[in-house]
């Protein structure tokens, strides 16, 4: 037996009241590769870091915990939210990871041998969803209240835009684009999904930071001031 499995045994052995939290699977054979177990909430939501070398699961308890997929050990538990955890990205870069939760906030966690935590966003409802743009510029969220936020990636993660269109809660967002061009999808309880074009978000920062860099003034660096809604493409 090797150490990794040796550490992992002796995490679950303990106690014989463990439910399962999560599984990891071998793609090409099929074959259960690592489970982690917990006895205390069942899991709500996984992510692989962006390097692969981590996989992190939400419990319903507000805990996330952090695996290593190649020792097969859990390395560090976090006690993310006062509630369940409902969701867990990464940014490209792998600098970042947000998770987000029943308490009405998202909070954004920095790696540096262990994840710490760094800033947290408060929703005016439960955070249901998130995801970084391709270039890790922005992050949007999702909340039962019907908005897709954005936000600006980096020193103070300031809200910059917010999605309106649904009428009921958002489930799930996503990002896509290459350059300038920059679309959100948005999927709703109203069983609806949009598509929006927020390239002018993306735009807009981009020229503020060239004007911040030519050393203007404040006031005309911020170009971006209250959350501006988004028009729906058709």
């Amino acid at each position: 037996m090797t150490r990794s499995a040796q550490a992992l045994q002796l995490h679950a052995e303990p106690d014989k009241l463990l439910r399962q939290l999560a599984k990891i699977f071998d793609g090409a054979s099929g074959k259960e590769y690592l489970k982690m177990e917990s006895s205390r909430s069942p899991v709500l939501c996984v992510c692989f870091s962006a390097d692969s070398s981590q996989l992190l699961s939400g419990s319903g308890q507000g805990e996330v915990f952090v695996t290593d997929v190649e020792k097969k050990a859990l390395v560090q538990t976090l006690q993310a939210h006062e509630g369940p955890v409902n969701v867990i990205c990464f940014s490209k870069d792998g600098k970042y990871m947000l998770t987000g939760g029943d308490d009405k906030c998202a909070n954004v966690f920095t790696f540096d041998k262990k994840w710490t935590f760094l800033r947290k966003l408060k929703h005016a409802d439960k955070v249901t969803s998130a995801a970084f743009s391709p270039e890790d510029d922005l992050l949007v969220t999702g909340c039962a209240d019907s908005i897709a936020r954005i936000f600006r990636v980096g020193q103070e993660w300031d809200e910059v835009a917010r999605v309106k269109g649904h009428s009921d809660e958002v489930n799930s967002v996503a990002f896509t684009g290459k350059g300038p061009r920059l679309l959100l999808a948005t999927a709703s309880d109203d069983k609806l999904a949009f598509v929006w074009d927020v390239s002018k978000v993306l735009i807009t920062l981009k020229v503020a930071k060239a004007r911040s860099s030519s050393a203007e003034s404040t006031e005309k660096e911020r170009v971006v001031g209250d959350p501006a809604d988004m028009e729906g493409m058709d």
